[in-house]
Order: C-alpha cells, then structure tokens, then sequence
C-alpha cells in the first residue's frame, strides 16, 4: 500500500494526512525534502543548521497542515515555510551577542 500512496498527488496525500493518514505525510516528506534542503542550503552555510531547519520546516508543515489553503502547490508552501525557518535562525543568531551567525556564511562550520 505505501508504494501506492508515493504515487497519489499532493492534494490527495494532504487530505490523507489530514483525515489521520500520517503515512501519507511521510510521502510528501519524501518528495519534497531535497528541495527544501537545496532551498536553504545557499542561505545556510552550516550543515547541522540545513539539517535542523529541514526538519523543523516538516514540524511547522505538520502542526500547520490544516492551513494549507491549496492556492499554490505544497512545493511552493513548503519551501516558503523552510525560508521563513531560515530568516528565524537569522535572527536568533544575530540576537545573541558575541556568537557569530551561521547565514550566508558568516561564521560557523
């Protein structure tokens, strides 16, 4: 049945989701989970921080999922959700004094 489910569209796999169908989140996870990473990656020189924001930009998708209003493909939502994410990280670490920023390359690994 998962094999089934990989090949349903967005739409059917977040209404799947949705109704309780948590397999189905895997799905889009899955599908989209490259894309997000090469989304923050240029902004994000760290790989831990890449590696965090892709899974805290899943959890925000999960917990928001029902706000989903299907006006602009999950792709677009998504990655839109991973940038936001990003700026967040941004700021959080340009907020704390004496510890440089991981964005756009300035310091970290």
């Amino acid at each position: 049945m998962t094999a089934l489910i990989a090949t349903f569209e967005d739409r059917t796999l977040i209404e799947m989701a949705l109704a309780g169908r948590t397999e189905c989140f895997s799905v889009l996870m899955d599908r989209y989970a490259t894309a997000v990473r090469k989304h923050i990656m240029p902004l994000v020189k760290n790989t831990s921080d890449v590696d965090d924001l892709v899974q805290d930009t899943f959890l925000k998708a999960w917990l928001h999922l029902s706000k989903f209003r299907f006006e602009a493909s999950f792709r677009t939502w998504i990655t839109r959700v991973a940038l936001n994410e990003a700026l967040a990280l941004y700021r959080r670490q340009r907020s704390r004094q004496g510890r440089p920023g991981s964005f756009l390359g300035c310091g970290g690994a």
